[in-house]
Formats: C-alpha cells, structure tokens, sequence
C-alpha cells in the first residue's frame, strides 16, 4: 500500500502531478480534495513518470509494472520483470517473520506487516523489524497505515501508534478506548478518521485515534468479524466482513450489506479494493467487482484464470489487476477479465499469496 497526504491507493505506487497517492481513500479517481494540484487534471494518474490515462484506469499509455511483490506464508516473493518470476526474501535476508500478511509503502518507505513484527525497508534488500520490544502489543502483526510520521500497526492485541515514523510504539489503543476487539485486523487513516476492522467488529474514530465508537451486526454489517479491510470512495466506506461486504455512509456508523444476492462470489469477503470507479471484493469464491457502488457485482474465479477462487489480496494499476489468491499471483493484463497465474514454478516458495504490492 502507499500513501501520502492521507490519501491512499492500495500497494500501489502512483504519483498524481508528481504527488504519491495510494488506494483506499479515493475521492474522485486518483485525486482527492486536499492536493491542490488535483483540480487541473482530475482523474489523470501517472506510474513512474509515464501517463496512466484520463477517466479510465484502462486507456492507453500505461506501463506494466516490473516491480511486483508477493507475500506469502513462506516469505516476501520479488519480481523484477512484472511479476513473471521471483526470488525469495524470508528471515534469513532480515524479515521479522516469513508469514507475510500485508505490504505498504509510504514513499521511499515500505511495511512489511509478518506473523512476528513489522519489517521497515527503504529498499527491499535489508529490513528493520518492530515488535513488542518496540512497543507493539502483540509480535503476530495484521496491518501496517502509515501517513506523515504516524504509523499504526492492527495486531493481535491492540492498534499500535507511532508518532516517529516507526521507531517506537508507546501508544496502543484497546477495548478500553472502545475497539469492539483487542485482536485488530486492518486499519485504515484519512485525516483524523481512523477505522479498524476487529474480530468482535468495526471501530471507527473521529479524533485521530483516541476514542472509537464500535459498529457489529446490530448496526448493520455482515458479520462482526471485519478480515476484509476497509477502503473508502469520498464519504462511503466499504468494508470487507465474514458475512459480506458491508457499506456505510455515515461514517461506520451504520451499514447495509451485499452478499451473494447481489452477485458476489461468495459471502466471506477477505479484501477489499477500489478504483477509477470500480469495487474489488476478494472473496471465498472469487473476484468480485462493482461498477454501480456495490449494488450488483460480476464475479471471476478460477475458470477465468485465477489461481484459486479465495482472493486474499487486490492491487490494481490501470489495465492491471493483481489478485493474491490461496493458489498463486494472479494477474490480468486486460482489467480483470482474465488472469494468469504465476506460483512454485515462477518462484513462490508457497503458493498461498495473502499480500500484493507492485510499482
């Protein structure tokens, strides 16, 4: 994931007018209000210098990415050809753990969340890790969010808080600060909104983190256990629950929920992705998308390619959509439609694939 003036394009590096932006706080397309240079050349994205498109993320001038990564539970899977073939980082090149559950990058700066800390890099060749030594309530770490010289680290005790760019964790809030749960799998910052998806449901916050009010299935959402993640289109949020997906407007404070009825692959729902105007719901029974705000949905599985119909993971860029599935890297060059999949023989030394990443 990426993320720079709070505005976020999951595991994307993508830069609006030379302004890095990531995916899951969109307003608008790729820009959001705060970025003054957005106005100009709304919806106008670029990846590394070289022209995305205007208004859809599929036309022309869009580079395959060469640089794509692939967590899985037996390490950080490297690709430098666009994630054709791979090699393998793990604990012996200074991973904290080899059990890879998200990847996230603030500028030159990128998170590794493992199964036994955090592990910061500037360059994904030598890693720093963060753990409970430095703070963090528990080693088995979910999600990284980092914006500024804040960075919050969803574990499996606590939301970790860092106000020093990662060096320590003297902050950790709890149910005490209204989490529906210790055990907190994703979180998401824009501005001083900060939501968390826990095992007992989804907390959101008004005040930087300091007090949460907590949403379950009273207030609407699909299950009370939030693996999904969350992602957020303006003032809509969408967030990713065992019970479907669930949708709010008014802050997390109550949702409504679509499900299989609507058209999605599957009820348990293990990621969540939006862009340039589509919905991504990776599910238990495949990739899911929306173009009507999560009304109705189409659903890709295994027979359009994907290496396995649980979708753990979604990255999109342009035309490409990278799926990290419990079967492999799968990737589409033709925005979705089909997918080819990459696993042992590419390199992957496992081939469940929890976390995507790519530039």
């Amino acid at each position: 994931m990426d993320c720079t003036n709070g505005t976020l394009l999951r595991a994307a590096v993508l830069a609006v007018l030379s302004i890095s932006l990531s995916c899951r706080v969109v307003q608008g397309d790729f820009c959001h209000t705060g970025d003054p240079q957005c106005s100009p050349l709304a919806n106008v994205a670029f990846l590394n210098g070289t022209l995305l498109g205007s208004g859809s993320g599929t036309s022309g001038g869009i580079t395959r990415p060469q640089n794509v990564f692939a967590g899985t539970q037996s390490g950080l899977a490297i690709s430098t050809d666009g994630g054709i073939t791979y090699n393998n980082h793990t604990t012996v090149q200074g991973l904290a753990g080899n059990n890879i559950q998200e990847i996230f990058r603030l500028n030159s700066t990128a998170f590794v969340t493992t199964d036994l800390g955090v592990s910061i890099t500037t360059d994904f060749a030598s890693y720093s890790t963060r753990n409970n030594g430095n703070g963090i309530a528990s080693n088995s770490t979910w999600d990284t969010f980092a914006v500024g010289s804040e960075v919050y680290v969803a574990n499996n005790s606590s939301l970790a808080i860092s106000t020093d760019g990662g060096a320590s964790f003297p902050t950790n809030r709890t149910t005490a600060q209204g989490l529906g749960s210790n055990v907190v799998y994703s979180v998401l910052v824009d501005g001083a909104n900060v939501y968390a998806g826990t095992s007992a449901g989804h907390s959101a916050s008004t005040d930087g983190g300091v007090s949460f009010t907590n949403a379950t299935t009273a207030q609407g959402l699909g299950s009370n256990t939030v693996r999904g993640g969350t992602v957020k289109n303006g003032t809509t949020i969408f967030v990713g629950t065992d019970g479907g997906l669930s949708i709010s407007t008014d802050n997390g404070l109550n949702f409504t929920n679509r499900t299989t009825a609507n058209g999605m692959g599957a009820n348990i729902v293990r990621s969540v992705y939006y862009s340039n105007g589509v919905l991504y719901a990776g599910t238990s029974g495949g990739l899911s998308t929306s173009t009507d705000g999560g009304n109705t949905f189409t659903n890709k599985t295994t027979t359009d390619g994907l290496g396995h119909n649980l979708v753990n993971d979604i990255l999109v860029v342009g035309q490409y959509v990278f799926a990290g599935t419990q079967g492999g890297m799968s990737i589409s060059t033709d925005g979705g439609n089909t997918f080819t999949n990459y696993g042992l023989a590419a390199g992957l030394s496992n081939v469940i694939t929890q976390a995507t990443y790519a530039y």
